[in-house]
């Protein structure tokens, strides 16, 4: 081989080695826009047990203070799966930072991978503030001379729930030639969110900006009142892949296929326990419905074969709602308050009776996904892929239990983890399984309509989602059933319209 070819060989090779090494050390990036005072957190994944583990490979700028790091496990009853490790920071005044993480074992030189991050942090008195319910169009306007070369540009893509409508500049005087005007951006907010958007005003060949222009928009859902003193959101219309998108859940949750919703409303919370026994008095004093050995039936089922509730007494400790005197009210527990806890102990026959009473009705099996995931495609409603208890009333390991009840059921009062997801639902994941209007069956999904799907015709059992404080499977893909009669202390519901 020739000279010339031996070198030609040696610099393919070179060439080569550092694409190998670059694919193994992949970065990744994101970009951060926060406004001074505010804190935000940086999600790393890890697993410590392979002895690596993130670290910042330069200090930090003055402006910028290290909250804490926290590192929670994606299963934990599995040692060594691996979890999220969060950096938590705070800006304390405006500046601009390239933060870079290094994930290696404390004896190597080079890390396995690394992260960047870049993290600017904008005088809040500097900032435009806008607020906008999801579906509504907004304008922001920038002072623009085009005349000059200069013109106005965003710095990032814009978040998945926000799109632009479109931009257009008006001269403020069109009889003077190159005297400037206004450059209008408008946007559509269609779903919640929150994000700064910054333009610059640069001409196309400079790095630097003459100016900039930052607006903090902040997009949230509509929300209604209703009868029983119930809280509406307004769900959009939309297309979502229904099912197990990353292969964790069963069979019945399966094939992962497409479905067209229309728009509705869903109720923020679960049901509560005083919204039940408000309703259960009301039907009472209209003779809607009868109590038999402390049990709630409809007014016309003497065969006893719908039972709607269970009440408290000598045959149920876990019902929170007592039946006295020809009054239904809602016990204490421990000193606390029972009234803002979902209520259980209720059948599917007892929820749709609740519906039927105020004119709402239960999710669809497909409408109670949608809602759930809210636009992500994560496993859970806030938009990540780890449980734990700080993010929901559950039980993967022990109870949750965040209110240190002694007796059971252990549930929270409604909204206890507050708003989750895109549209601001609460609860949709743990506290207490919801119960939906379908039937179910487990090969639904391979035979489900693309468009407003309803379920099976008939069935043995209705479908419940989302899990309990008791146990339960909690991805917002997860199936579970209830028969229809059964009262159970960790089941209750939510309505729609």
């Amino acid at each position: 081989m020739r000279n010339r070819d031996k070198s030609l060989v040696r610099v393919l090779l070179c060439v080569l080695a550092v694409a190998c090494q670059s694919l193994l050390h992949a970065d990744t990036r994101e970009e951060v826009s926060v406004t001074a005072g505010d804190e935000f957190k940086i999600g790393l994944e890890s697993n410590p047990s392979t002895g690596y583990g993130w670290s910042l490979a330069e200090h930090l700028p003055v402006w910028l203070e290290l909250v804490g790091t926290t590192y929670v496990p994606t299963n934990p009853g599995v040692i060594g799966g691996g979890g999220t490790e969060t950096w938590t920071f705070r800006a304390t005044a405006p500046g601009s930072a390239t933060l870079t993480f290094e994930y290696k074992r404390p004896g190597d030189d080079a890390p396995l991978q690394v992260h960047v991050c870049q993290v600017t942090v904008l005088d809040a008195a500097e900032v435009e503030q806008i607020d906008v319910l999801v579906g509504e169009e907004f304008k922001i306007g920038l002072e623009s001379n085009p005349s000059t070369g200069y013109s106005w540009s965003l710095v990032k893509h814009l978040p998945q729930w926000l799109e632009l409508v479109g931009t257009l500049y008006v001269a403020a005087n069109p009889e003077v030639v190159g005297g400037g005007g206004t450059e209008t951006w408008t946007f559509r907010a269609i779903a919640p969110g929150s994000a700064t958007l910054t333009f610059e005003y640069k001409r196309p060949w400079e790095d630097k900006p003459l100016q900039t222009h930052a607006c903090q928009v902040t997009a949230r859902t509509a929300e209604t009142d209703g009868p029983a003193g119930l809280v509406f959101v307004r769900i959009p219309a939309g297309t979502f892949e229904m099912g197990d998108l990353d292969g964790s859940g069963s069979p019945q949750e399966r094939p992962v296929h497409t479905v067209t919703l229309s728009a509705f409303e869903m109720s923020k919370y679960e049901t509560t326990n005083a919204q039940y026994a408000a309703y259960l008095n009301e039907s009472l004093a209209r003779g809607g419905i009868q109590v038999r050995h402390g049990i709630v039936y409809a007014a016309d089922d003497w065969a006893h074969a719908r039972p709607y509730f269970d009440t408290a007494g000598a045959f149920n400790s876990f019902s929170l709602i007592v039946y006295s005197q020809g009054q239904f009210s809602v016990l204490n527990r421990g000193g606390q308050s029972m009234a803002d806890h979902p209520v259980v102990e209720v059948s599917w026959h007892g929820a749709q009776a609740f519906c039927d009473h105020y004119g709402y009705r239960l999710p669809t099996e497909a409408e109670w996904e949608y809602a759930a995931r809210g636009g992500y495609d994560s496993r859970y409603p806030w938009g990540g892929n780890t449980l734990n208890c700080s993010k929901a009333n559950c039980n993967t390991i022990t109870y949750c239990n965040p209110l240190g009840l002694v007796l059971y059921p252990y549930t929270s009062g409604v909204g206890y983890y507050g708003p989750q997801g895109a549209y601001g639902l609460c609860d949709m994941c743990g506290n207490a399984w919801e119960f939906c209007a379908d039937w179910y069956h487990a090969d639904y999904y391979s035979v489900s309509p693309t468009s407003n799907p309803r379920g099976p015709v008939a069935g043995k059992y209705r479908v419940k989602r989302g899990g309990s404080w008791d146990k339960g499977e909690y991805r917002v893909s997860s199936r579970s059933t209830g028969i229809p009669t059964s009262r159970d202390w960790d089941s209750g519901f939510r309505v729609c319209r």
